[in-house]
């Protein structure tokens, strides 16, 4: 695994690839944050 991770700190393209990658998953994680905090404040 820090093989890995050592490939990913050389080689940009890699990187990019990686961040393209987890990209729409923060954006998913952000909208249920959202959305369970917006819930949380007005169903209490």
């Amino acid at each position: 695994m820090p093989n890995l991770i050592d490939r990913l700190i050389e080689d940009r393209a890699l990187r990019h690839r990686f961040i393209l990658f987890l990209y729409p998953f923060t954006i998913i994680g952000g909208v249920i944050s959202v959305t369970c905090s917006l819930l949380a404040r007005h169903y209490r």
